[in-house]
Formats: structure tokens, sequence, C-alpha cells
């Protein structure tokens, strides 16, 4: 199924609460820092295809203990993390992405040039990078850093229709009964998913996407489009508790192919645009 822009008429709506504010490191040029890159570059370099996901989980985990994180792995080894604690009457903002990819494991090494990334095999071919969806690992670990109270969810098997999520939807209903909105970082280049195989992900004209417009358009600009994807988590979580989800780009480009390559750039510009919405969406349920 090929993605399908949509256009959404846009309405000013106002809501209650505010979150505990968060800034990123930019110096307003989408620049990455050194750490970072770094970073990216280790979690790309990471074997992950479908149903062979332990080394990211290890990973994931690792970062956990490192930073003294509240997490629950399930059995097929998905991870959700929690990071503050909530007033008597909030919600967490959630955010997360797919840790599995389409690529056999094989031996590569990431290249930068000029600001873009690919992965080459011992024999010099350029082979599959893992952006879609490993990016979104980056983004939200980073983000995880950035933000003082949130949720994550990271899933395995998505590019097997979604079996990981699916399954910790149903059997840990519990941790998502505080959750009040969720980003998802899995669209490919530029784009904005609103609807995800038929599910809408966000009521159009509602509070949600409306509080969070202005700065889609920052971002984005003459580039904002919204598209209907084939399928990614949000639409189970959506589908399963029904609160607003919109699944955000993470900087991949010819995914699910050996030509797959990720622009530095646009994953900054993923982690910024994630503090400004998370702000301004504050503890709400949508």
């Amino acid at each position: 199924m090929d993605n399908i822009e949509i256009k959404i008429p846009i309405q000013n709506k106002t809501n209650k609460r505010t979150s505990k504010r968060a800034s990123s490191s930019s110096n307003g040029k989408n620049s990455m820092s050194p750490e970072r890159l770094i970073q990216l570059k280790e979690i790309l370099s990471i074997p992950s295809q479908y149903h062979k996901e332990d080394l990211v989980t290890a990973y994931i985990v690792n970062f956990c203990e490192e930073h003294h994180l509240e997490y629950i792995v399930d059995d097929l080894g998905s991870i959700l993390i929690t990071k503050g604690k909530l007033g008597d009457d909030g919600y967490y903002g959630m955010i997360g992405g797919h840790i599995d990819t389409v690529h056999p494991p094989e031996p590569k090494t990431i290249v930068e040039n000029k600001g873009i990334l690919t992965a080459w095999s011992k024999q010099n071919q350029q082979c599959g990078l893992g952006g879609d969806d490993l990016c979104s690992v980056h983004i939200c670990l980073s983000l995880l850093q950035l933000l003082p109270v949130i949720k994550v969810g990271f899933f395995v098997g998505e590019e097997v229709f979604c079996e990981g999520s699916k399954s910790i939807s149903k059997s840990h209903r519990e941790w998502f009964k505080d959750v009040g909105y969720i980003l998802e970082y899995d669209a490919p280049e530029l784009m904005i998913t609103q609807i995800c195989n038929g599910v809408e992900l966000f009521e159009e004209n509602g509070i949600f996407i409306n509080k969070i417009m202005s700065h889609l358009k920052r971002t984005l600009g003459k580039k904002l489009k919204f598209y209907s994807h084939p399928y990614t988590d949000v639409y189970v979580i959506r589908s399963e508790f029904n609160i607003s989800c919109i699944n955000l780009f993470a900087g991949y480009y010819n995914w699910h192919s050996r030509q797959e390559y990720v622009k530095i750039e646009e994953v900054e510009m993923a982690i910024e645009l994630g503090v400004r919405i998370i702000n301004e969406l504050g503890f709400n349920r949508y």
C-alpha cells in the first residue's frame, strides 16, 4: 500500500494542563552534537532483523540501567519505559518506535558523507542501513535524556504486522492506562501519518492536532503533508486504547532496500519537534 497524502483543515482550540518544560540543545541550525551522532551510528550498526532483535533490546536495557530508568521487557523483547512521576490527575506523554528491521544480519560499516548516513558491507557494497526504524531508537533515547517526565514504548516485530505492539498492549494493559497520547517515529522522509491501516490516528480538527499544528508548520513549512500509511504500531495502540496518536518522520529514505540512507539533520529535527510537541500537549489525555 502506498502512502497517500491527506489534507486536513486547521482550527484553533485550547487545552488546560501544561508540562514540565524541556529544551533541546539545538543552536537553531538542527546540528547534531558529536555525542548524539556517535550514538546514532552505534544504534544503526546493530543487527535487528525481525525475530532477531535481542541485541537492540539489550542495548536499550543497558541504557535504562545506566540512567536508572524504570522499564519492563516482555517475553518477545518489547520494552516499556517510564521516567518521572505524574501529579494526581495527569497523564504521561508517550513516544515510541519499533526496534526491528527487514535486513538480514551482516557485518556493515556506517559511513557519513555530507550529512548522509549509509551502510556498506565487507564487499564494499551498499547494504541495508536499518534506519526504518532504528532511527526511532536514537530519537527516543535522546528524548528520554531531554524530557523529565515521559513514557516510551519500543516494539519488536512491527515488520511482521506489529506482533510486538499487539502482544504487549494486551499483556500490559495497566501500563497504558495513564498514557494520554503517543508520538511514534516511523514515518519515512518528512511524512506525517494521519491514517494507518485504515485507522484515523487523531480526530480531524480535534484539540490534539490543532495544538501541535504550529509546531509541525514551524518544522516542515510548505513540506507539511499528512499521509495514509500501511501499518505501524500506533494503529494498534489507537485501536486498543482510543487515545490520540501521530506517526512522525524519523529521517530515513529508501526504506526496505539496500539503498536506504538517513539524513542526520532530519533526525535532529525530529528530536527537537518532539520536545516542542510534548511541552505543548502537557499532561493531558487526548
